[in-house]
């Protein structure tokens, strides 16, 4: 049987504490339901992470490192399909939307449990944000009939707030595909409510 290197083992304890957050929420998991979830001791556990507090920090600035890298590697690849801006900030849009869906779990608890995050973590996770979000408002800056009356940081945080919203409510099989509610979520960023 092959051994598990260190990293493939820590991000497998990071996934059985996601789960343990998600469904109990931080503050009523424990290391003992950590250890319970993926089978191994709680000191098994402590050779990978010190504390509680440092397995939420790992998982939500690993997470948001993965996301930015998809991102970017979203507008390359578009550029590189030669799409113009427009097409290009649709694909991304739908991108972010499907990993906000794809990774609900992280996402439910990125925006519940954030607060617990230390000091150093905190940081990190603040910066991640602060690159995702500035993804979305610089491709959006780039189209040519973007609506230079709208501010585009007040447009940029409306629209990651609408995206982000998807894993509150959203559920597939429910009346609705997922590429229908993320098209529609397009379609009303990029022309509104009202008729003309």
């Amino acid at each position: 049987m092959a051994r598990i290197d260190f990293e493939e083992k820590k991000n497998q304890i990071a996934d059985a504490a996601l789960k343990v957050f998600y469904e109990k929420g931080y503050d009523k998991s424990s290391l003992q339901d950590v250890s319970k979830e993926i089978g191994i001791s709680k000191a098994g556990i402590y050779h990978y992470f010190k504390e509680k507090d440092e397995i939420l920090g790992y998982i939500l600035t690993k997470h948001g490192e993965v996301f930015i890298k998809e991102l970017k590697a979203n507008i390359e690849e578009s550029k590189k399909n030669g799409l113009d801006q427009l097409e290009l900030f649709k694909r991304l849009l739908r991108a972010y939307a499907n990993h906000i869906s794809i990774f609900k779990y992280r996402s439910m608890v990125l925006v519940r449990e954030l607060h617990h995050l230390t000091n150093e973590y905190k940081e990190k996770s603040n910066k991640n944000q602060t690159i995702l979000f500035n993804i979305i408002r610089d491709e959006l800056i780039k189209i040519d009939n973007f609506n230079r009356k709208l501010n585009p940081t007040v447009t940029a945080f409306l629209i990651v707030g609408m995206l982000n919203s998807l894993n509150r409510w959203f559920r597939e099989g429910k009346g609705m595909s997922l590429k229908v509610v993320i098209d529609q979520h397009i379609n009303v960023i990029l022309n509104g409510i009202l008729k003309d």
